[in-house]
C-alpha cells in the first residue's frame, strides 16, 4: 500500500497541524475494513484527528483509496467549518480518483521529475504539451505552448498543431476544438481555443459538457485562475 497527499492537501496539513502519522493511520483504520464513509467510484471519507483530541470533532478527509496497492488524500476540511462536500465536488472528485487509482506506475514515472511539485501555472501547460506528444507521437510543442495561469496555457503558433481528427466543441471562449480521448487513459482530452481576449490558448480538461466539466464552469465564472488545474495533475499521475 503506498500513501500519497495532493499538494493542496500537505499545504491544509501543514496549516491544520496534521501529522502524516495521522494520515497514516486513517489508511490503516481502512485497511482493516473501518471505513467512514465509502462515497463510491473508489472515494472514501476518513475521519482525522485533531492533535489531543478524538476524531468525532476533527477533520474529514477526502481519499481516492484501492484496497492494499494505493491512497491518495485529495481533500479535507474541519468538522465545525462544513458537514460535507457539495454534489459537483464529489463527482469532480470521483473523476479524479478514478485517474489516478487507474494510472500505473509506469504513467506516474513518466512525467517529468518535478512536474507534481510545480504550481497551476506551469502544470497546465506541462500537461498539454505531455497529451500532445501522445495525440500526436513524435510532435513536441515544447517551445509553442508557454505558461499563462491555472486555466489555460498559451500557444504561439496553433496552426504547428495537428488537429485533424479532433471536432469543434462548442465554448465561451470564442471557438474551439476539442481531442479525442488522450491515448493511455480514459478520461480527459486537450481543448484548443481561439478567445477574442485571450488569443490562443489550450489545456487538458474533462470532455465537453461532461459532469465535471459543467461543474468547472462555476468557479471559472467566479473569476478562478486555476479552475483546470485538478485535470492537469489528475492527468499526469500526480498524487
Amino acid at each position: 500500500m503506498r500513501v500519497f497527499k495532493t499538494k493542496w492537501l500537505s499545504r491544509f496539513a501543514r496549516r491544520e497541524g496534521i501529522a502524516d502519522k495521522s494520515l497514516q493511520e486513517a489508511i490503516e483504520r481502512a485497511e482493516r475494513g473501518l471505513i467512514d464513509a465509502d462515497l463510491g467510484g473508489g472515494l472514501i471519507k476518513q475521519r482525522v484527528a485533531r492533535a489531543g483530541q478524538g476524531r468525532s470533532g476533527g477533520y474529514r478527509t477526502i481519499v481516492a483509496y484501492r484496497v492494499k496497492q494505493r491512497a491518495v488524500f485529495l481533500y479535507g476540511f474541519a468538522k465545525n467549518e462544513r458537514d460535507n462536500i457539495e454534489p459537483d465536488e464529489l463527482l469532480t472528485f470521483r473523476s479524479i480518483a478514478a485517474d489516478l487509482l487507474a494510472a500505473d506506475s509506469a504513467r506516474i514515472a513518466e512525467a517529468p521529475s518535478n512536474v507534481c511539485s510545480e504550481d497551476g501555472t506551469h502544470i497546465v501547460r506541462d500537461a498539454s504539451v505531455n497529451a500532445l506528444s501522445k495525440l500526436n507521437p513524435g510532435q513536441d510543442e515544447t517551445n509553442n505552448i508557454t505558461p499563462r495561469d491555472g486555466n489555460f496555457a498559451n500557444v504561439a503558433n496553433p496552426a504547428l498543431i495537428n488537429t485533424n481528427t479532433w471536432t469543434g466543441a462548442a465554448t465561451i471562449h470564442g471557438t474551439s476544438k476539442e481531442s479525442p480521448t488522450i491515448p493511455g487513459q480514459n478520461t480527459f482530452v486537450v481543448k484548443l481555443y481561439n478567445d477574442p481576449q485571450r488569443g490562443n490558448i489550450i489545456a487538458v480538461v474533462f470532455p465537453n459538457w461532461s459532469i465535471p466539466h459543467v461543474a468547472g464552469l462555476i468557479p471559472f465564472w467566479a473569476r478562478s485562475t486555476s479552475v483546470n488545474v485538478p485535470a492537469a495533475r489528475a492527468y499526469m499521475g500526480c498524487p
